[in-house]
């Protein structure tokens, strides 16, 4: 096959030059082979088939490398993020142990970016002992306890505690509507 192209190629570069403004495709009536002229050169429509779709190959493996190098540096962001949030949420703590929302955001983060549920658990636990009406920690906790303890029976308890306390709660709301209920 390859045989077969070279000879094509040779042949399209040994062609007449064609007439001034000349775009069209021109035909070779002895090979067969049809012809325009690319810049200074002759080329077949075979070379220029091939070189789109090579330039179309390289084109889509640059836009894939770009939307993974994009993707890696978006997912850096996000981890910076979450550790500068982290320290942020330790001086909140510090400052005020029993913070609902900082106790509640520090678990989710456990959660989320360390997988640690052992150490999620223990803030939970502390939001829910200390605001046992707050929406967020029940509705964590309740995710945690279907999650991490597969604990069902307890899980739909809490979820239900977060639902009374709080039914229009964006995260009572997100985590009542989660598929794994």
């Amino acid at each position: 096959m390859d045989n077969f192209l070279n000879a094509l190629n040779i042949s399209a570069r040994r062609m007449p030059e064609p007439r001034e403004g000349d775009d069209e495709w021109n035909l070779n009536s002895k090979t067969g082979v049809k012809w325009r002229r690319e810049g200074d050169d002759f080329m077949s429509k075979v070379e220029i088939e091939d070189e789109e779709e090579e330039l179309a190959g390289k084109k889509q493996t640059e836009e894939e490398a770009l939307q993974s190098m994009q993707g890696a540096d978006t997912d850096n962001l996000v981890l910076e993020a979450a550790s500068e949030l982290e320290g942020k949420l330790r001086e909140v703590l510090k400052l005020n142990p029993k913070h609902a929302a900082a106790l509640t955001t520090y678990a989710n983060l456990l959660m989320e970016f360390s997988d640690d549920f052992e150490g999620a658990e223990v803030f939970l636990k502390r939001a829910v002992e200390e605001h046992p009406d707050y929406p967020p920690a029940l509705a964590s906790y309740a995710r945690l306890l279907r999650d991490f303890h597969r604990d069902a029976d307890r899980a739909k308890s809490m979820l239900a505690r977060a639902i009374q306390a709080g039914p229009d709660h964006p995260i009572v709301e997100e985590v009542r509507n989660e598929p794994e209920w």
